[in-house]
Order: C-alpha cells, then structure tokens, then sequence
C-alpha cells in the first residue's frame, strides 16, 4: 500500500471511530447490505454515491436510493 492509500484508511477508521453507536450500526448495516448487493447494484449505487458528491443545482429534487436507505428501509 502507498503512504497516501494507509493515510485515507486511517482517516476512514478515525472517521469511524468518531460516530456515535447508533451511526457505527447504520454505517454498518449500509455496508453490509453493499457487500452481499449483486455487482450491477454495487455499480449502480456506487455511481448514485459519487453524483451524490457533485454540486447540485438549486431545486434539484432528484433522489437516489442508496445502500444505506435500503439497509434502514429494510428495518
């Protein structure tokens, strides 16, 4: 692994650590329910988590369903 690749897992394991219980258990129920998704649902959610990331325009209304709302949906 490169420096920067350790560095980003230790932030992501800092970031993790920060989050309350009830975050660490939606965090990983989202994640498990990302890991047993098929491959083209792992795809599909991962494109919806990047244009998720992009700066919207005002009023856009558009919405996604993310692992993490299909994991709390199934809840």
């Amino acid at each position: 692994m490169t420096r920067t690749h350790t560095a980003n897992i230790h932030a992501l394991l800092i970031a993790f650590a920060r989050l309350s219980k009830l975050r660490r258990r939606q965090f990983l129920d989202a994640l498990n329910t990302f890991m047993y998704a098929s491959p083209q649902r792992q795809q599909r959610w991962l494109q919806e988590w990047e244009a998720a990331m992009q700066p919207r325009a005002i009023g856009d209304t558009t919405r996604t369903t993310t692992a993490a709302q299909a994991a709390a949906d199934k809840n």
